[in-house]
């Protein structure tokens, strides 16, 4: 089994996005397959993928919307909806994480 059937979320490691970030990692899943023992690994969602990015020698996460299952579905506009949903829900949580300075210190 290869990604190469699944959407191109699955397909960013060793890019470099516009913003000048790099893919230098996958979270919790093997890059040749797409499987892992914890797929998500804790991200709090099933419509991403997670990677780790790097630029100017520091390191963020990155979680690329994945919309593999929903173009699989037989209801396609309600799963685009539902990822929408959550995704929206998500950025609203982070947005009140930010203005209460709750981001992570290291």
């Amino acid at each position: 089994m290869t990604i190469e059937h699944l959407a191109g979320a699955w397909k960013l490691l060793g890019m470099e996005l516009d913003t000048g970030w790099k893919v230098v990692g996958t979270v919790g899943w093997d890059p040749a397959t797409g499987l892992g023992s914890d797929h998500y690994n804790g991200t709090g969602g099933n419509f991403s993928v997670p990677y780790v990015v790097e630029k100017e020698g520091q390191r963020a996460f990155l979680k690329a919307i994945d919309l593999t299952s929903a173009m699989r579905s037989t209801d396609v506009l309600e799963e685009l909806r539902q990822i929408t949903s959550a995704h929206s829900f998500e950025a609203r949580i982070l947005k009140i994480c930010e203005g209460e300075r709750m981001e992570n210190r290291r």
